[in-house]
Parts: structure tokens; C-alpha cells; sequence
């Protein structure tokens, strides 16, 4: 606990210092400093979980964060199948960890006309993206449609399974969720569309919040509930 006290201040500092940097250098020089609030995160996951409750997947997870961001960082346009490839696994994982945190809650009723009418819009504006960056990813539209499809998925059980259970592990999953699905559209009209330094920030934003709610996805207390925020 006494390392965790000073971990959690060094985690927004080390995020700050990235946002900062980022105004002023370019993205590929982003590579030393971008690694580290993932690390720091992990020290905190691996400190402050019990080691019986150590999840694999979560610590897989964040290593491909690691690499995949690295090779975003270098130029997307270069490594769309292998960002493709690294980030299916993230989300796949991602799902999977879902699927165990919420297999033991109980099932509310749910009304899925309102799932359908939050989710439409989501897949309009992912639609509408792709179609914008076709031209820079047609030789390897299958990976990245694969991606896509994977994140949108993703995207639609964090909404179902908030919907289904209004825990807070699934509070924190579905921000989680909103800062993924912000970020991947950033990132794809950053690098495929037009390139902008405020863009490239914000996604980094995204990045950080995404990693400290991941967190508090991974050790918060199956049984917290909050008030219906999602009716």
C-alpha cells in the first residue's frame, strides 16, 4: 500500500508529462515516454491485487498496448497488419474479462430497443470513418475490418452487460469503453486522414484515462453497485 500511494500521483504526472510532450515533438519520438504509464499501471495491478486473483489476460493485455501503440506511434499507414493483428487480441481479451467478471451476477431486465438506438449511431460514425480512410487501407482492409468489427463488439457488451448489471466493474468497463471507442476514431483519421497535434493529444488522453479505468475495472469489488445511470 505504501508503494501504491506513490504510484498513483507518479501515474498522472508520467501522463501529464506525455500530453505535454506531445504538443511538441513528433509522434515517433513519443515511443520512450509512451510505454510508461502502462508500466506504472501494471506496478499498481500487481501490488494491489491479490496474487491468487492475478489475471493473465489483463497483464497480456497490457503488454500488446505496449507494442501495438509502438507501432502506431511509428506510422500506421506501415503496420496496419500488424496493429490490426495486436489490437484483435487486446479486445478479444478485453471481452473475455467482461464475460468472467459479470458470468456470477444476476441478470436484470434489459430493454434492447435501447441498446439498439445507443449502438446505431456508434456503428454510423465508425461506417462513415471507413469509408474516409478506404483508399489508405484497401490492401489490408481484412485485418482491419477484422478490427473493427472486434471493436464494435467490444463496445456493445460493455453497453449491455452496464445495461444487464449496473455494477460498478461495469461502470468502469463502459468508460473504459467510451475512451476506446473515442480514441480509435482519432487515431484512424490522425494517421489515415489528416494529421493534426491536437488529435494526436487527445487520443494520448484517451490512452491515459482508458489505462487508469482498466485498472479500476481489474480491482474493483464484484459486488459495488451504482444508481441507474443507463435507463
Amino acid at each position: 500500500m505504501r508503494y501504491n500511494a506513490i504510484l498513483y500521483p507518479v501515474f498522472f504526472v508520467v501522463a501529464l508529462c506525455l500530453l505535454v510532450t506531445a504538443f511538441f515533438v513528433e509522434k515517433s519520438d513519443l515511443v520512450y515516454l509512451y510505454p510508461l504509464p502502462v508500466l506504472i499501471i501494471l506496478g499498481i495491478y500487481l501490488l494491489e491485487e491479490k496474487k491468487e486473483l492475478l489475471s493473465f489476460l489483463y497483464i497480456l493485455s497490457l503488454v500488446i498496448i505496449i507494442f501495438g501503440g509502438i507501432f502506431l506511434l511509428l506510422g500506421l499507414r506501415e503496420y496496419v497488419s500488424e496493429v490490426s493483428i495486436l489490437f484483435s487480441f487486446f479486445y478479444i481479451f478485453l471481452m473475455r474479462l467482461m464475460y468472467v467478471k459479470n458470468r456470477k451476477q444476476e441478470k436484470q431486465k434489459i430493454v434492447y430497443y435501447r441498446l439498439v438506438l445507443i449502438v446505431l449511431p456508434v456503428i454510423y460514425i465508425y461506417d462513415s470513418v471507413m469509408r474516409l480512410i478506404y483508399d489508405e487501407i484497401k490492401n489490408t482492409i481484412i485485418y482491419f475490418s477484422v478490427l473493427i468489427v472486434l471493436i464494435l463488439a467490444y463496445i456493445i457488451l460493455a453497453l449491455y452487460y452496464y445495461m444487464r448489471n449496473k455494477h460498478q466493474i461495469n461502470l468502469w468497463m463502459l468508460i473504459m469503453a467510451c475512451n476506446l471507442g473515442l480514441m480509435n476514431i482519432i487515431i484512424m483519421l490522425n494517421e489515415l486522414y489528416v494529421s493534426e497535434k491536437i488529435l494526436t493529444v487527445t487520443a494520448l488522453f484517451c490512452y491515459c484515462m482508458m489505462l487508469y479505468f482498466s485498472l479500476k475495472f481489474m480491482l474493483e469489488d464484484d459486488e459495488n453497485v451504482v444508481s441507474n445511470i443507463v435507463d
